[in-house]
């Protein structure tokens, strides 16, 4: 018994830490096509499941979901079989099975402690934000630090991010580029501001703005909005102090980031043809009825409008269209319905609203970034706003 109750700090430390890091460790290699983040989650539950003896608890709501998409995954690739190699879509369905036992297997309230996984996660969003200021004072200087193992990255992702944004005046910290940066930090900013951790907060503005990324700094700047209203005990002369120096560190740097700026990137002509938020739309003309109503398959896009058309076409779009583009209406609907009603699980509105935010913006259908961040819902759900709760009697 002794022994046991020694080797549970172990575990829940290697715990805590592969699901703080699990961005990360998502983009490097692992075994066959299972990436390495995955493959250490898989080792970890099975340890899991044989310590507590098989007493396991899962997420049956999500596991239901994800297993229906698997089946309507499946049945998309048999109707496509004469256009596009059905071989692709198995090897897709089989990824998004594994993908579903994951998922459901963590994604729960009882998979972290609050108050300990906070210190996870804000221990790396601090040195992944120190790290990407540093990254970018030293490209000023002429010397580029790329912060990740690129021959040990997935060849898929390799394949993807040819050019690495540091080496062209964008700085993506320890993450493939700056919008996975912001990604991790946004939950992990808002968490500190509530939680009246000030400090920690501003070096992860500092490096959100640094990152040039559109939607963090965007996002970052409503988390800081809404705290601020909700915090009426803050001085006016400390708000006005808040807002004049973030307007002015944005006027005077964002420009010097990037040659489009976030005010242009915003405007409804950009956002039409951007092919992260509206652009996707246009993907849909290639669709018959069958296709609309059941989608092209999980990842099987490209593949897909290659097939009848010379138009050409890679795997992305913002999470939103692409799960229709991928499932249809009928597998979008069911997978959008789910996460919808998220919104009455959790007290904290802040991070279903971040997790929105970045849902039509980036694609994160059923990768690292929306297992991390479907796990910080869950989490901590029993907050209000990123702050405990406190009970009666508390002060």
């Amino acid at each position: 018994m002794k022994s046991e109750v020694k080797k549970q700090p172990v575990f829940q430390f290697i715990k805590y830490s592969v699901l703080a890091l699990i961005p990360v460790l998502s983009i490097y290699k692992g075994v066959w096509f299972i990436e390495l983040g995955s493959l250490i989650l898989l080792v970890i539950m099975v340890a899991d499941i044989i310590r507590q003896k098989g007493n396991i608890e899962v997420n049956k709501r999500l596991l239901i979901v994800l297993s229906a998409l698997v089946c309507l995954n499946i049945t998309t690739g048999f109707i496509h079989m004469s256009t596009i190699d059905i071989t692709g879509t198995m090897n897709n369905s089989i990824d998004l099975a594994l993908k579903a036992v994951i998922f459901a297997y963590y994604i729960k309230k009882s998979t972290a402690e609050a108050d300990v996984f906070f210190k996870y996660i804000s221990a790396v969003a601090i040195a992944a934000s120190i790290f990407i200021i540093v990254q970018y004072i030293l490209y000023t200087r002429g010397i580029i630090v790329i912060g990740y193992f690129r021959n040990l990255v997935r060849e898929s992702l390799r394949a993807s991010y040819v050019t690495i944004p540091i080496m062209y005046g964008r700085p993506n910290s320890i993450f493939l580029e700056p919008a996975h940066y912001s990604t991790y930090v946004l939950p992990v900013f808002a968490l500190s501001l509530f939680r009246k951790k000030f400090i920690p907060a501003l070096v992860m503005i500092a490096g959100i703005i640094v990152s040039t990324s559109t939607t963090g700094i965007a996002a970052a700047i409503i988390i800081a909005v809404v705290y601020t209203v909700r915090h009426n005990n803050i001085p006016t002369i400390l708000k006005w102090t808040i807002f004049i120096a973030g307007v002015t560190v944005l006027a005077m740097n964002i420009s010097a980031f990037t040659d489009v700026s976030v005010f242009e990137k915003l405007r409804f002509s950009s956002m039409k043809d951007n092919i992260r938020v509206f652009g996707a739309f246009q993907y849909f003309k290639h669709y018959g009825p069958i296709d609309v109503l059941f989608g092209a398959g999980h990842n099987r896009l490209a593949e897909f409008v290659r097939a009848i058309s010379s138009t050409k076409v890679d795997n992305g779009a913002n999470a939103l269209i692409f799960s229709f583009l991928g499932f249809g209406i009928v597998g979008g609907f069911l997978w959008n319905g789910y996460l919808a009603s998220l919104f009455k699980l959790s007290r904290n509105k802040m991070l279903f609203l971040i997790f929105v935010m970045i849902y039509v913006t980036d694609q994160i259908i059923f990768n690292r970034n929306l297992f991390y961040l479907l796990l910080l819902i869950f989490v901590f759900s029993n907050e209000e706003h990123g702050a405990p709760v406190l009970k009666d009697g508390e002060t």
